[in-house]
């Protein structure tokens, strides 16, 4: 039984987030997923994000990336986003959560974005936010689901 309930945990992403975390870790293991379970990961990440959608990177600093919006699948979004990548203490240092996902300069990424309390978007690394490249299933998943629910 306890194998049983390890290998089903293994099989989800997990990130541990506080303000007590020193890492985060993103595990996926145990056997392969199915398209069912993958399809339902995408579904439950939509579900819960703030807006979803394919952003190209065309500024970042250490505190925030700014995003030129392509494509949205969930969200009100202007023509670009500010996603917040840190957070600068009071005593003006540069705070990171080790969750936080790194946007690449130039790069186009498929973003889960959630709000943080302060309302600032941010993306973190144990969702389904990848460079585009490495998206091309999800996206397709994404068209998927909201064709779904248009024809409901």
């Amino acid at each position: 039984m306890l194998h049983v309930m390890i290998s089903g945990l293994l099989t989800m992403w997990v990130c541990t987030s506080s303000p007590h975390a020193e890492r985060c870790a993103c595990v996926e293991g145990g056997p392969p997923r199915t398209p069912a379970q993958i399809r339902q990961g995408v579904q439950e990440n939509m579900d819960s994000a703030a807006a979803v959608f394919i952003g190209e990177v065309v500024t970042s600093d250490q505190l925030v990336a700014i995003l030129r919006v392509e494509k949205v699948w969930k969200g009100q979004l202007e023509k670009t986003v500010r996603m917040q990548l840190g957070t600068r203490t009071v005593d003006g240092l540069i705070q990171y959560n080790t969750c936080d996902y790194d946007f690449a300069n130039g790069k186009t990424h498929l973003v889960f974005a959630e709000k943080a309390a302060d309302g600032a978007m941010m993306a973190r690394k144990c969702r389904f936010t990848a460079p585009i490249a490495a998206a091309t299933d999800t996206v397709r998943i994404l068209d998927d689901l909201v064709r779904g629910r248009r024809s409901k």
